[in-house]
């Protein structure tokens, strides 16, 4: 049995079905995948209704567009450019599988292969935190999206709410405008990418690596800089689909960026192979409505 670590998919099926046949993926083996399993791509319920299908071996964690989702099932507002409609529609009994598949998957997951560590999550992680202290705060994000408290909550955080009102669905989202310290962990599981001289969360920031502003670092220069053996020997991560494939001594970084005309990754943990295919799908985000 190989275990395979994916990249973000984003409603990439076709793309995925090319991938795991490359690799050669059989039933036997364990598939990880990094979060963003959907929006911006045409098949986002292909997607998830094959890692239900499949969930005696896959894996998935939440990435900023399934809680994106999951705010929006709360009172938030889709955004223009996203392609959820399709799962939306479902009748109300699938629609429902699905939310409640999805609220209660991890926003960290660890595990050990072959006496080695490993641990995935979507974008990355405070380096001033100890492990525990990761798993601390993951566990705490995950007990509270497993309620209707926390969801609405999480919609109440939400980017729309500054463009749109609140469609309410309870007096918290009336009353509560104090954003919980766990909606602040969020921004370092689903949305850092690099982080500034104080050691604070900057999402905003996507592009190149190479046109990073002066005062922000990737988060991962960081995390290896303060390693230690209290971490999992392999960090596995997206999210950045500009800065490609990253790969450090204790981090390794998937999205390639497959939705934007690029490849979908995956690597097999054991040996470190990684395998690659081209894009199969066009994005139907136009590129001046893509968010991260």
């Amino acid at each position: 049995m190989s275990t395979y670590v994916i990249g973000d998919i984003h409603g990439c099926y076709e793309s995925l079905k090319h991938l795991l046949m490359v690799a050669g993926v059989t039933e036997d083996d364990q598939i990880l995948c990094v979060g963003d399993l959907i929006n911006r791509g045409p098949y986002s319920l292909e997607v998830l209704e094959w890692a239900m299908k499949h969930q005696h071996q896959v894996q998935v964690i939440l990435g900023n567009h399934e809680l994106h989702f999951l705010a929006c099932l709360f009172g938030a507002t889709l955004a223009k450019g996203d392609t959820l409609d399709r799962i939306l529609e479902q009748p109300s009994t699938t629609r429902n599988e699905i939310f409640n598949w999805l609220r209660v998957q991890p926003i960290l997951f660890e595990t050990q292969i072959q006496q080695k560590r490993l641990a995935m999550l979507h974008a990355g992680l405070n380096p001033q935190w100890t492990w525990s202290e990761v798993r601390e705060r993951a566990r705490r994000i995950e007990r509270e999206l497993k309620t209707d408290q926390g969801l609405e909550a999480l919609a109440l955080a939400h980017p729309s709410r500054k463009k749109s009102k609140l469609k309410s669905k309870g007096p918290s989202l009336k009353t509560n405008t104090e954003k919980p310290g766990w909606i602040e962990d969020l921004k370092w599981f689903t949305r850092v990418r690099t982080i500034d001289h104080k050691c604070r969360p900057v999402g905003w920031f996507k592009g190149n690596p190479m046109e990073l502003p002066s005062h922000l670092t990737p988060w991962f220069d960081h995390y290896s800089t303060v390693h230690n053996q209290s971490y999992p020997d392999m960090l596995y991560y997206g999210h950045w689909a500009a800065f490609g494939l990253q790969s450090g001594s204790c981090y390794y970084g998937l999205d390639t960026g497959c939705i934007w005309g690029n490849m979908l990754s995956a690597v097999r943990v054991e040996d470190g192979a990684v395998f690659q295919v081209s894009h199969s799908e066009i994005a139907l985000t136009p590129k001046h409505l893509r968010q991260g």
